[in-house]
């Protein structure tokens, strides 16, 4: 499992080492000594930055390529930092040393606070308690809020448009925009809270506070975990670029742990307390500024991923080295700075700075390699095709090299996609953009090209999820997790969004067919058949097998894998637990997939279970396989189904009005209605109506073709003095004056039922000689 490795320690500043920034390629830290030293990539001291002053310096911020404004020169971003001080003011300073602006009582007290602002002006906070911004050549502009109370840290949101401050016990996120006045505020410590961070990627914060606890929230204030007391106050907190892990430091202590909130590795240091940690903009390493002057550096170190009976690990040299499931070494495949790897499908990808290398795990000789032109923040394998993710957007390319795809979208921020915001398979990759939360934007790779309808959702979106197979009907499926934790699925062709369960803290498609597993409601649920909701939703739970989950994994777990028989889950305390599913939902998809209905009713008839009877139902109802649908039924002993069903497979009529009359059983009844109106049956798509108390649409289409008016209102008659009931509707009354004759009705839908008859007949006839 991942740790940190201590590569450096150095002691340079004559006392607290308050503050560190990264340019794109040097440490800056500043210090109560009132100097700034600069550090280059082997974390040594170059030298120091300007002239020493005599009072101290409290944060240091650079003003990064993100937030360059278009009147601010290039040379700007990544050129001219910020300083607090104690005495209240502030300067902006070029890396040379030059001073541009020093700006006298910024606060009363000291400046405890500086972030640059999207466009490119100076946010700052103070010991007085106001938070203030000023323009980039640091004249001031507006005092945003005043809290009354010292501001320890104040940290963007992910879409720049909110501002996060701590203050005292309280965590305060303040909109920018003048019209929006109301504070979002909650008490989210017993003690003052001396650091927040909010992460773009996976839009989480975190806090660190005197009550020695450190803990994780969401954007809303629902706190997600709540770590065990330290025995000393939790000083600094810092995300990863990347959002996967946060840094944690404390007196003489530093930790590296998952966003979820466990711990991976704490180390001991002899700094005194962390007062800041910044990474580096690929994620490998960071640096801390401690309380007796000293720089601590650190890397990540035994990051490792397993696929298909291989462990790649990158070891404390950097080494990448290829183990067998034994920890047997099989191949060693060089030093390398490596940024991202994932490994799947028979191929390692690892990715640095400037390239991706893509090896076949069958051969690990002549890899392919992709130039990259930034570091990349994850990456997605399917069969098929590999996905990253940098600051320059989503490439999609095929495992020799080849680029098949760079989504565009109006307005799409690449910093803020992440693996809950995009799914690939081979045949599609979908994405949410955090400017549009609600619509799913999914692109066919075959062609290249984006779908002509994106799938729009009603409320906003937290994570999509892709099914690795199409279904019976060639057609994909999407897997939705919304805002109040629903969990719905959709075709991808089609904006059809139908509702699985509530309450869900995890889901995670099989990786090789389309079961779907979901904690939800501290249950653990397996469905062997999740499209059954687009056959008959009430028939749904019954092809799932459900658990209790806190027996199988504990309270709290998130599915990380679902693979042949086993499904896996990450405690919070961080140890995976894996537990069975059976072999039974990978043969009964396998042999679906080969069309061997007799096989899978065999299957079915050994093992006798019901929810596997239910899924081989809903298999056969969508397949159209009517004659396995009625067996399966009748065995589940669900007869009002089976009447239905076998009434459809033994109508004497064309495979279109039965096809329509299976749509009709699918809740589907506009399609229903179209195919039978194509094909001419005006009666079969007007009693359906009439069927369903649908008066009005059966009166319509009477009314449209010109015929059957007489046998709607003689239902309708019919209907009323059953009931008692005289007719209010003035669309039936208009018709009123009508004759209804029933002996002309029945001759006339005999005369239709004969004509379909005949029909039938021929179509088999036709069967027959094929």
């Amino acid at each position: 499992m991942v740790r940190l490795l201590i590569t450096g320690t150095t002691t340079k500043h004559g006392s607290i080492a308050s503050s560190l920034s990264w340019n794109s390629s040097e440490l800056y830290s500043c210090g109560e000594d009132g100097v700034v030293w600069k550090w280059d990539k082997n974390h040594s001291a170059t030298g120091t930055v300007g002239e020493r002053l005599t009072t101290s310096y409290t944060q240091i911020a650079f003003l990064p390529k993100s937030r360059a404004s278009t009147t601010t020169s290039a040379s700007d971003a990544d050129s001219v930092f910020a300083v607090g001080c104690t005495d209240g003011s502030f300067r902006i300073v070029h890396k040379t040393g030059r001073l541009e602006k020093h700006v006298p009582n910024a606060h009363t007290g000291a400046v405890t606070c500086v972030v640059w602002c999207a466009d490119a002006s100076l946010l700052t906070a103070g010991e007085d308690g106001n938070l203030r911004v000023w323009s980039r050549k640091g004249l001031p502009r507006a005092t945003l809020l005043q809290t009354g109370k010292c501001i320890y840290s104040i940290v963007w949101s992910p879409n720049g448009d909110q501002v996060l401050i701590a203050s005292g016990n309280n965590l305060i996120i303040k909109p920018m925009q003048p019209s929006q006045t109301h504070l979002q505020q909650w008490n989210a410590h017993g003690g003052i809270i001396l650091k927040a961070d909010w992460n773009p990627v996976n839009n989480l914060i975190i806090s660190a506070s005197e009550d020695c606890r450190y803990r994780v929230w969401d954007p809303y204030g629902k706190m997600l975990y709540n770590s065990n007391p330290w025995d000393q106050p939790i000083t600094c907190v810092s995300w990863s670029p990347n959002g996967d892990m946060f840094a944690v430091g404390s007196f003489n202590s530093v930790a590296l742990c998952d966003k979820a909130g466990w711990i991976y590795s704490r180390d001991t240091i002899l700094t005194g307390s962390l007062f800041e940690i910044a990474w580096t903009s690929d994620g490998t390493q960071f640096a801390a500024g401690g309380a007796n002057g000293a720089v601590c550096f650190a890397s990540l170190v035994d990051r490792r991923v397993e696929s298909g009976g291989y462990v790649v690990v990158i070891d404390e040299n950097q080494c990448v080295r290829v183990l067998d499931k034994d920890g047997i070494l099989v191949e060693e495949l060089g030093k390398r700075e490596i940024v991202k790897m994932a490994m799947a499908y028979n191929h390692l990808v690892l990715c640095t700075s400037s390239s991706c290398i893509v090896y076949n795990t069958s051969k690990w000789t002549n890899p392919t390699q992709i130039d990259l032109k930034d570091n990349v923040t994850f990456v997605l394998l399917s069969s098929k095709y590999l996905a990253v993710n940098d600051s320059s957007g989503v490439h999609v390319y095929t495992y020799d090299a080849r680029h098949v795809l760079t989504p565009r979208l109006p307005g799409l921020r690449p910093e803020f996609i992440n693996t809950d915001s995009l799914s690939l398979t081979d045949a599609y990759i979908a994405l949410v953009d955090r400017a549009n939360p609600r619509t799913i934007s999914i692109f066919d790779l075959s062609s290249g090209r984006a779908l002509p309808a994106p799938l729009v959702h009603t409320v906003d979106i937290l994570q999509i999820q892709l099914s690795p197979k199409s279904d019976l009907n060639d057609q994909h499926t999407i897997a939705v997790i919304d805002k109040n934790n629903d969990l719905f699925i959709s075709p991808v062709s089609t904006r059809s969004f139908h509702k699985v369960v509530s309450m869900v803290d995890s889901v995670l498609w099989h990786d090789s067919c389309n079961m779907l597993a979901a904690i939800a409601d501290g249950k653990f649920i397996v469905w062997y058949y999740p499209q059954t909701v687009f056959v008959d939703p009430e028939f749904l739970p019954k092809t799932a097998i459900i658990r209790e989950a806190a027996a199988e994994f504990g309270g709290s777990a998130h599915l990380v894998s679902f693979t042949e028989y086993l499904c896996a889950a990450r405690r919070p305390d961080g140890s995976l637990v894996h537990t069975g599913t059976g072999p039974l939902g990978p043969t009964l998809h396998n042999l679906v997939q080969q069309r061997e209905w007799g096989q899978c009713l065999r299957l079915c008839r050994h093992v006798k279970e019901p929810h596997l009877w239910a899924a081989v139902s809903a298999m056969a109802i969508s397949a159209k396989e009517l004659d396995t649908a009625e067996i399966a039924l009748a065995a589940i002993e669900e007869v009002d189904k089976l009447r239905h069903i076998k009434y459809i497979n033994h109508l004497p009529a064309p495979l279109e009005i039965r096809n329509a009359m299976l749509h009709d059983y699918r809740h589907a009844p506009l399609e229903a209605e179209r195919i039978l109106l194509q094909s001419g049956a005006f009666y079969r798509a007007i009693k359906m109506h009439i069927h369903a108390y649908r008066w009005e649409r059966a009166l319509d289409i009477a009314v449209k073709n010109n015929t059957h008016v007489d046998t709607v209102l003689a239902y309708r008659q019919r209907y009323l003095e059953e009931w008692g009931k005289t007719e209010t509707n003035k669309k039936f009354a208009a018709y009123s004056q009508i004759p209804v004759s029933w002996e002309k009705i029945k001759l006339k839908i005999k005369k239709e039922k004969e004509e379909e008859n005949r029909r039938f007949q021929q179509q088999q006839q036709h069967t027959q000689r094929s």
